[in-house]
């Protein structure tokens, strides 16, 4: 085997190596995870990890009907400078499905949140939505601004006027 063979191969090992990593990375579970019960009764799962002397960023994922599994690639690494709070969203992932249809809306999602906010014992936290979950991170700064130190909102389509609620 010549040298440039042996370069070639060192080269696809450490690309092996580096999609193992972000494979473990994106399976990992986060450091503390548990359920909240929302103000209707429902479990909400969240899970937490990083570094607890930074800021505060709740991710919320998109769907509705996904969960935030998919999202820890690409974000977990920011739990070196900043604590990340994981949420399924109520009907989502490891999260409980309301028990009443009607506990399903906006309103219940948005007060899940804010639920998750007091519940953790912060002021103020920085809010991270991709999707739908950027939907529901405006919405909530929306109705409760005091709440929010800033929002991100990643690839949310403004929303249609027949969602918006009632203020």
């Amino acid at each position: 085997m010549n040298g440039s063979e042996r370069n070639l191969r060192f080269i696809m090992l450490k690309n092996r190596l580096a999609w193992l990593a972000v494979l473990a990375l994106c399976l990992a579970a986060p450091t503390r995870a548990d359920t909240l019960r929302a103000p209707d009764g429902t479990r909400i799962w969240y899970g937490i990890e990083g570094n607890a002397a930074g800021p505060t960023l709740v991710i919320l994922h998109g769907g509705p009907g996904w969960n935030s599994s998919y999202l820890r690639g690409q974000l977990a690494p920011m739990a070196t400078f900043a604590r990340l709070v994981w949420v399924d969203q109520r009907a989502c992932g490891r999260s409980a499905v309301p028990a009443d249809a009607r506990q399903m809306s906006l309103a219940t999602h948005l007060a899940d949140l804010e639920a998750l906010r007091a519940h953790l014992g912060l002021r103020q936290w920085h809010v991270w939505g991709h999707s739908w979950g950027g939907l529901l991170a405006a919405f909530y700064a929306g109705r409760y601004p005091e709440s929010v130190a800033s929002v991100v909102a990643v690839a949310a389509d403004p929303p249609h006027p027949r969602y918006t609620p009632a203020a």
